[in-house]
């Protein structure tokens, strides 16, 4: 399957740049699993995954209260967000310590996701005043996420924004639904 990589990120590309692709449902949801499930098992390159359009397009549409995306979509790109996050996190094991290291090879990767995860501060903030329980609880599946597999960027004695991810996920736990936390 590593072989078909490029053939099927280019497809991925073209058909979501296509608006009929992108005004079904249907197809819209069939498109983002088929991403996830390539990012999932076949292990896409970190830099090649980062210069993709179609990562920060889904990501900027959890991000973006106004952007109209349907139940499942919504659901669709959550589950997205959460196999990149899990996939590429910042750690990889090391078979000849038994131990894990930093995986500098996802820093690209890092640099797009973090600042779109951010992003989706306002989006949790609208769901949660509008007891929008779907959606408070895909955003907070996102930012928990991107704290446990950034652990180690959050324990770092330099700044780097971390408490800005703690206060996210500290705002999911504050919430009065425990379908949220």
């Amino acid at each position: 399957l590593q072989g078909y990589i490029p053939q099927v990120m280019a497809f991925l590309q073209q058909s979501w740049s296509n608006p009929q692709v992108r005004g079904s449902e249907d197809a819209s949801v069939a498109l983002l699993e088929c991403f996830s499930d390539w990012i999932r098992f076949c292990r896409v390159d970190p830099v090649q995954l980062a210069q993709h359009p179609l990562l920060p397009a889904a990501l900027e549409q959890l991000a973006n209260p106004n952007s109209g995306i349907t139940k499942k979509i919504f659901e669709k790109t959550v589950d997205l967000a959460i196999d990149v996050l899990r996939t590429y996190n910042m750690r990889k094991y090391n078979k000849a310590t038994n131990a894990y290291d930093a995986a500098p090879e996802h820093m690209a990767l890092v640099q797009v996701v973090v600042p779109q995860v951010m992003a989706m501060r306002g989006r949790y903030e609208i769901a949660v005043a509008r007891d929008d329980e779907d959606q408070a609880r895909g955003l907070c599946r996102v930012f928990t996420e991107m704290a446990e597999s950034y652990t180690d960027f959050l324990l770092k004695t330099e700044e780097m924004g971390q408490k800005a991810l703690i206060q996210l996920v500290l705002m999911c736990t504050s919430s009065e639904d425990t379908e949220v936390v």
